[in-house]
């Protein structure tokens, strides 16, 4: 008797071989529809914006149950009235550093306010920060509230969400960064060692793509929906 067992593939960061694979995965067809996707208008509050940004995953990294709340309710409550009040900000970005610097600015507060939420006994850190923050700016730069041509330069500007398919996908061809195996969200600490990696990024996808080019792609090799069946 024959048994057909499906498994699916491990979600496995992809990493790099060469600068050549590299373009050929962001040229691609599949990656063109996935940042396509990212411009078509997204017709919905702030608040909802914000809760589709980051999925449940993501906050299961974050043990601070223990202190009695939930770390999607912490960051969801505090980014949808940041953002919502924010938003006349990101209609007038022009450059990446603005952006940059505005995150920056964003990301201390959001630490301020976990660690407060937390009774002082669990720190978010910097780069699940900034990570957290770059995947909701990247959903919310989509808000039907903000005119075509904006939401196309924000996507332009947009940084990287820096978490272990980001940053171990250009391991490779980045050895000056010294990323390790391991690297996760965790593995940046500093406002100097992100500003090196995602200038690094944008280097990597000049001059025909941008970093939201890398995402898409570093995160669709890495949970390749493909199965195996045997």
């Amino acid at each position: 008797m024959l048994v057909s067992v499906t498994l699916r593939m491990a979600r496995k960061p992809h990493v790099f071989q060469s600068r050549d694979e590299l373009l050929a995965a962001l040229a691609s067809k599949k990656n063109a529809i996935a940042v396509a996707k990212l411009l078509m208008p997204r017709e919905a509050p702030i608040k909802a914006l914000v809760t589709q940004s980051v999925s449940g995953n993501t906050f299961r990294a974050f043990a601070i149950r223990k202190f009695g709340v939930r770390p999607s309710e912490v960051y969801r409550n505090w980014a949808s009235h940041t953002l919502k009040d924010d938003l006349p900000r990101f209609a007038a970005f022009d450059t990446e550093m603005e952006l940059r610097n505005y995150l920056f600015e964003r990301a201390e507060r959001l630490q301020a306010r976990w660690l407060e939420a937390t009774g002082g006994k669990h720190s978010l850190g910097f780069g699940r920060a900034t990570k957290l923050l770059n995947l909701s700016f990247k959903v919310v730069s989509g808000s039907s509230m903000l005119p075509q041509t904006q939401r196309t330069a924000l996507l332009r500007m947009l940084d990287v969400p820096l978490d272990s398919f980001t940053l171990r996908g250009i391991r490779l061809l980045a050895p000056q960064l010294r990323i390790t195996r391991h690297a996760s969200m965790r593995f940046v600490t500093t406002r100097e060692q992100y500003v090196e990696i995602q200038t690094v990024i944008r280097e990597l996808c000049s001059p025909d793509f941008f970093p939201i080019h890398y995402e898409t792609a570093a995160w669709d090799l890495a949970h390749d929906t493909s199965e195996k069946t045997s």
